[in-house]
């Protein structure tokens, strides 16, 4: 098996779709196209609403942490456990978007290697922790 690190990337996915943070369009050109849209499909819009801020979503708190010996892979941080809650279905998007994160991972690993990749699952059926696979 081999595993292919990720690149060290500044900019940020989405919190709660996709795309990246610093590609969204700016709130007048939503309200625009929202406004056109709503006009050829006959619609009215009272509101367009933004995404709610990653630190004003919930998630409920992790109920366990990696442990020290592969903390130098994993990631607990909000942005970490919300980006990888969920998938990317219509139903999935929305929720994010509303700031829901209902199942949110309690942390999130990255193996570099086979070799992290061993450790991890190791000690996640030392500890009966499940792993979830998310590409």
């Amino acid at each position: 098996m081999r595993i292919h690190s990720l690149a060290v990337n500044i900019r940020r996915k989405s919190h709660w779709g996709w795309g990246f943070e610093d590609q969204r369009p700016d709130p007048a050109a939503v309200r625009a196209t929202a406004a056109s849209l709503a006009s050829h499909l006959g619609l009215v819009v009272d509101e367009v609403r933004e995404p709610v801020p990653l630190e004003r979503a919930h998630m409920p708190a992790p109920r366990i942490g990696a442990p020290a010996a592969l903390a130098e892979i994993c990631a607990s941080d909000a942005h970490a456990r919300a980006s990888h809650a969920q998938g990317k279905s219509y139903a999935d998007v929305v929720n994010g978007f509303n700031g829901r994160f209902e199942h949110a991972p309690d942390f999130v690993a990255r193996p570099r290697d086979e070799a992290d990749l061993e450790r991890l699952l190791e000690w996640c059926s030392s500890e009966r922790v499940a792993a979830t696979s998310f590409v």
